[in-house]
């Protein structure tokens, strides 16, 4: 990516570095320009959308506006992608030496967690799912409060400003840290005595008021989420973790056994940034020996407990196996329509799984011995992330017409463009915001749902990669009419027929710096030039 001199970005898989690479920059433009930095006909115009209920991150392009505007969103997205796991293994690291497993032992802790199968499939492409050092740093707030360490005062502002700043990353990483945390303190609470209990309970008491504190300051977000339609419509069926994943190393992991290969390609998950389970043969060893080391500490049984009960959530709410979906329901049947729970991915509650299982080697390797360090080794080599380059770093395409104002040449400021490549199957999103957001998008891409008054359109659906309906000419008019599009993008070169779809409904397109261009509405704008 360094040697590419600006053209590539960290990661790959997709098209969501661009999208969040526009969040970065949309958030101080927003701000800047005085407009809604949530409710925005930007994307979906003429409609728009309601950013409150996408991946926007606005905690991180608020951190990092100073990084944007001297350098750009692409080089702001590069340092926050990659110093993701390098943060949640040091907090992972704060927090395994507060439980007082020593220096090398929380290292080891901090390196299960940065870089084990979760943090390297999210690193891929889903920065905000990527960002998840303010779980452990959470989990750090509370230990020390534990130990005596922080006054009740000092807790709460801590806290809060842990909750604060998982919710302004990601609300589904929220709530599974809610959930998360409250097992563990439940668990604690059930497994203490005397004053140990007693302290434990103080602690939820002013765990409750931090969450308060945090959700009065969320409260303007909260109010253009819940006081607008809800335009996802996603249900988090179909993105269970794969059972077999367990124990099948997916392209983030260096060594894959050839063997396995045919059965990862088959893996169930949806996608490769959703098989976050692969944990390897030696880890599930060290742990389930620990554990077993340690059965009589409350802190050993919390963390059994939270594994087994994140597991079975992560499994979600029908049991796959090698991809094939079984008839076996599970517990998470009883909550997966719920509000909030119903937009949660239940493979992602594997997060909770990846933090404990840190903790746990970190209290393996606390009691020292050679051999527990060799065990140790043999377990990094079944995780290391591959070595492949063409993971970590992909080229983005960035056309000539969008360098600089030469986008005017084709599109006056404000028109609504249909592009093609659409959604996520291209940039469009950093071509706009490399505009200046000088034009409104017909598609957009911000969910993978689309909105409903798009998805109707038959030809919609065949950008998406569904047949062409019988008259695509009479389609491409009606939705060109129906979202007030006034110019149509074709990137040129661009597989699939259309060039020659939207030349036979709109006429002969223009050459413009590498994209064909039709005008749909108004007169193309004065001295149009020929770009190359």
């Amino acid at each position: 990516m360094l040697r590419d001199g600006g053209g590539s970005v960290v990661g790959s898989y997709g098209s969501d570095q661009a999208t969040f690479a526009w969040s970065l920059a949309w958030w101080p433009h927003a701000i800047e320009h005085g407009l809604h930095p949530l409710l925005t006909d930007l994307v979906y115009a003429p409609s728009g959308w309601n950013l409150a209920w996408t991946s926007s991150i606005p905690g991180p392009a608020l951190l990092a506006w100073p990084l944007t505007a001297a350098f750009g969103p692409l080089p702001a997205y590069d340092v926050l992608a990659l110093a993701a796991p390098a943060l949640a293994a040091w907090c992972t690291y704060l927090l395994c030496r507060e439980l007082e497993t020593g220096t090398p032992a929380a290292l080891a802790g901090g390196l299960v967690f940065g870089f084990g199968t979760y943090e390297a499939a999210e690193t891929l492409n889903h920065l905000n799912l990527a960002l998840v050092f303010t779980l452990p740093l959470a989990g750090l707030v509370v230990a020390r409060y534990l130990r005596g360490a922080l006054s009740d005062r000092r807790f709460v502002v801590l806290f809060a400003l842990c909750v604060a700043g998982i919710f302004a990353t990601f609300l589904e990483t929220l709530f599974w840290a809610t959930l998360g945390g409250a097992l563990a303190l439940g668990l604690g609470i059930a497994f203490a005595r005397g004053g140990e209990r007693a302290l434990l309970l103080r602690c939820l008491a002013l765990a409750t008021l931090a969450y308060a504190i945090a959700l009065v300051l969320a409260a303007p977000y909260l109010w253009v989420a819940l006081a607008h339609p809800d335009p996802l419509g996603i249900s988090g069926r179909g993105f269970e973790l794969d059972l077999a994943n367990l124990i099948v190393p997916t392209r983030v992991t260096a060594l894959r056994p050839s063997s396995l290969h045919h059965l990862a390609s088959q893996l169930g998950g949806n996608n490769l940034t959703e098989q976050l389970g692969y944990v390897g043969p030696v880890l599930p060893a060290i742990a389930g020996f620990a554990l077993w080391e340690r059965r009589r500490q409350p802190l050993a049984r919390v963390l059994a407990i939270t594994i087994a009960v994140a597991t079975v959530i992560a499994l979600g709410s029908r049991l796959v196996v090698a991809g094939h979906r079984t008839w076996l329901q599970l517990p998470w049947t009883l909550v997966d329509s719920l509000p909030l729970a119903s937009h949660a991915l239940p493979a992602r509650a594997f997060v909770l799984v990846w933090l404990a299982l840190a903790v746990v080697v970190s209290l393996f390797l606390a009691r020292g011995g050679g051999l527990r360090w060799v065990a140790f080794g043999l377990m990094a080599l079944t995780l290391m992330p591959s070595p492949d380059e063409s993971l970590w770093a992909t080229r983005l395409d960035r056309p000539a017409l969008f360098e600089g104002d030469r986008w005017r040449s084709v599109i006056r400021p404000g028109e609504n463009v249909l592009t093609v490549p659409f959604s996520y199957d291209g940039q469009a999103m950093l071509w706009q915001q490399e505009s200046g957001f000088g034009f409104r998008l017909t598609g957009g891409y911000v969910s993978a749902t689309l909105p409903q008054e798009l998805w109707k359109y038959s030809i919609v659906r065949s950008i998406y990669g569904l047949p062409l309906p019988p008259l695509p000419n009479g389609e491409v008019r009606a939705l060109t009419r129906g979202r007030d599009v006034d110019v149509v993008l074709v990137r040129r070169g661009r597989p699939g027929p259309w060039a020659s779809v939207f030349t036979s409904a709109l006429g002969a397109p223009r050459t413009a710096g590498g994209m064909l261009a039709w005008r749909v509405r108004g007169t193309w704008p004065p001295s149009l030039g020929s770009l190359p």
